[in-house]
C-alpha cells in the first residue's frame, strides 16, 4: 500500500513539475535572422531643433540574434516640418546605421538597450534652400522647372535606445522603443531666412513601433 501511495505521489508531482519544464524550454526563443520594420514620431534639438519641428519617420533594419545580443543594420526615412517663417517648407533626412543591443531576457516578454552608429544625409525640400551658383546666360544645364538643387548636408553621429519585444509566435514579435541620437553635420547658412546661425549639430529624440519577422 506505501509502494503504491509513493508511486500515485511521485507520478502527480510529474504531471506538475514537466509541463512548466517543457514550457520554460519552449520559450527561450532560437537564435537566427530577422527583419524589422517600424514607424514613428520624432522631434529635433540642437542648432538643426532651432529650424525643424516634428515629424514622421520609419526605420527598417535587418538583424541576427545571437543568444541575448542583436546585431544589425539599417536605414531611417523621415519628414520633417520647417518653423516660422519657413513653416511651408520641408526637410527629408536619409540615415544609415549599424546597432548593437542586449536583451535582459530571452522568453516572450524582451526588455533591451541599444547602440547605434549613424551616417546621415538631410536635404532642404524646395527651391528656398537653392545654394547654387546662378547659371549663365547661354548655360545649357538650367535645372528645370520643379527640381531641387538645393544642396545635401552629410555627416555622422551615434545614439542609443531602449525597448522591448514581445513574441506573439516564432514567426513574429511586436516591438516599441524611445530613442535619442546626437548628430553633426556640414555646415548649413540660413540666417538669410532667419535662422539664428549656421546650422551644423542637431539631437533627435522620439518613440517608434514596429513588427519583427523571423523567416
Amino acid at each position: 500500500m506505501h509502494r503504491i501511495r509513493f508511486h500515485i505521489a511521485a507520478g502527480l508531482a510529474f504531471l506538475l513539475v514537466a509541463p512548466s519544464g517543457v514550457q520554460s524550454q519552449q520559450l527561450v526563443y532560437p537564435d537566427g535572422w530577422g527583419f524589422q520594420g517600424e514607424v514613428g514620431h520624432k522631434q529635433l534639438g540642437g542648432d538643426w531643433g532651432e529650424l525643424l519641428g516634428g515629424g514622421f519617420d520609419a526605420d527598417i533594419n535587418i538583424f541576427y540574434n545571437l543568444k541575448k545580443f542583436r546585431i544589425g543594420a539599417g536605414g531611417n526615412f523621415a519628414s520633417f516640418d520647417l518653423v516660422e517663417p519657413l513653416q511651408d517648407e520641408s526637410l527629408s533626412s536619409v540615415e544609415l546605421h549599424a546597432f548593437f543591443q542586449y536583451r535582459f531576457l530571452r522568453g516572450p516578454f524582451q526588455p533591451w538597450l541599444e547602440g547605434r552608429g549613424t551616417w546621415v544625409r538631410l536635404r532642404p525640400e524646395g527651391d528656398e534652400f537653392d545654394d547654387s551658383e546662378p547659371s549663365a546666360p547661354d548655360d545649357e544645364e538650367e535645372p528645370e522647372e520643379g527640381e531641387n538643387t538645393a544642396e545635401r548636408r552629410s555627416g555622422f553621429g551615434a545614439g542609443v535606445a531602449a525597448g522591448f519585444e514581445y513574441r506573439i509566435s516564432y514567426a513574429v514579435g511586436l516591438e516599441a522603443l524611445v530613442s535619442i541620437d546626437r548628430f553633426s553635420t556640414d555646415d548649413l547658412d540660413l540666417t538669410e531666412f532667419g535662422a539664428p546661425d549656421v546650422i551644423s549639430t542637431g539631437t533627435k529624440w522620439g518613440f517608434r513601433v514596429g513588427i519583427n519577422w523571423y523567416p
